[in-house]
């Protein structure tokens, strides 16, 4: 194609990717994800790749949904002090 040919507004050269920004966030978990254990992994999975709700994650483990609650809102915690940059005693 010639270069002065029209090119489709989804493809400019030179564009700004917007899935750039997302970059510098999945290095910062995958950083922070490396220290979990892989019990920790497993429940995010489960919740947030999966999409189990808490009773179905609860079953599976055999605790209540309010023990997994407070295990993924613990986990959270930690995950935002890291990112952070923060001790936990700090965050919570």
């Amino acid at each position: 194609d010639s270069i002065e040919a029209a090119v489709d507004a989804g493809h400019e050269m030179g564009g700004i990717d917007a899935r750039l920004e997302l970059v510098e966030d999945w290095v910062t978990f995958t950083r922070i994800c490396r220290d979990l254990s892989r019990q920790d992994r497993q429940l995010l999975q489960w919740r947030f790749v999966d999409d189990l709700t808490q009773q179905e994650i609860a079953d599976r483990l055999g605790i209540s949904q309010m023990q997994v609650s407070r295990r993924i809102a613990a986990l959270l915690a930690r995950l935002r002090s890291a990112a952070e940059g923060t001790p936990a005693a700090e965050a919570a």
